[in-house]
């Protein structure tokens, strides 16, 4: 038997309804992916390395190399054990619970300069090229040119619409980032997590932005894979993985050192994700910055 030790509240409470009819969506070396046939939402069970995030259940394995476990295979409850497939069960009755905090934004001039700065040199400096931030260590194929600039123009695009308060826009450029980019989870997916995150933070100047971006978001599900719609939106509610909020945290708090440590944290995650999270990040920052000192000029 398995052990879970970390799980986030929602979906332990869900597991200890005793109601779960899933199905395994996807497997990948550290991470299953269950589709609830019942609310039609994936749940993730993840090995010891994967962090903690929204409908995500962190167990005591390594990895999931030595299971035989394919797409389609049941999962239920049976006498308070999550079972995958009749041949994995993971007991989480003691289980730490964790749920998505996202700290309070501070109209701090000095502190978000600080972090504007920070994220935007180690982007430069560790980023990852070959979604929002372009490919310099090698030439270029024709179709990275074209999606580099694609990317560019819509992210750039939806930054300025949500600026100049635009509503009527913001839809159709939320609609060219959804799926706008390769892998798994594309350039364009990421940057939206990763400016929603920002903008979700209680006192936020730019936290008004946030309901038109669910909105958006709600109506573009069928334009990216399940697994990163899932992330978008729980990102539009203000609900991201451990890291980033932890990054989240480092951003208000003023200590450069820790700052650091937290942003390059989130750029190792998988290929160029983290870039483009921490890019979406940066972008949500600096719209907050704009926005907060127009409100202060309005007063």
């Amino acid at each position: 038997m398995v052990i879970a030790f970390s799980g986030e509240t929602e979906f332990i409470q869900r597991l200890n309804s005793g109601r779960f009819n899933g199905r395994i969506h996807s497997v990948f070396n550290k991470v299953i992916n269950i589709s609830d046939a019942d609310n039609n939402q994936l749940y993730t069970i993840g090995c010891r390395s994967v962090d903690n995030a929204p409908n995500t259940l962190v167990i005591n394995l390594n990895n999931l190399n030595e299971l035989n476990l394919f797409q389609h295979q049941p999962v239920f409850i049976n006498h308070n054990k999550l079972v995958i497939n009749h041949q994995l069960s993971v007991s989480f009755e003691r289980v730490n619970l964790w749920c998505c905090e996202l700290p309070e934004y501070i109209s701090h001039h000095r502190v978000i300069e600080q972090s504007i700065n920070l994220l935007t040199e180690r982007i430069e400096q560790q980023g990852i090229g070959g979604g929002i931030k372009a490919i310099t260590d090698r030439e270029i194929t024709p179709f990275e040119q074209q999606m580099s600039v694609q990317l560019s123009l819509a992210t750039r695009e939806l930054i300025s619409c949500l600026a100049r308060g635009d509503m009527a826009q913001i839809a159709p450029w939320v609609n060219r980032c959804v799926g706008l980019g390769i892998g798994l989870t594309p350039a364009g997916d990421d940057f939206l997590v990763g400016l929603c995150a920002v903008l979700a933070m209680p006192g936020n100047p730019a936290r008004g932005c946030l309901s038109q971006l669910h909105q958006a978001i709600s109506q573009c599900g069928s334009q990216t894979n399940p697994i990163s719609y899932m992330a978008i939106s729980k990102a539009a509610q203000g609900l991201v993985r451990e890291s980033i909020v932890d990054l989240l945290v480092a951003m208000v708090g003023g200590n450069k050192n820790h700052l650091i440590a937290k942003i390059d944290a989130v750029l190792k995650i998988g290929s160029t994700s983290g870039t483009d999270i921490a890019a979406g990040m940066l972008a949500g920052l600096e719209l907050s910055q704009k926005l907060g000192e127009a409100t202060c000029l309005q007063k």
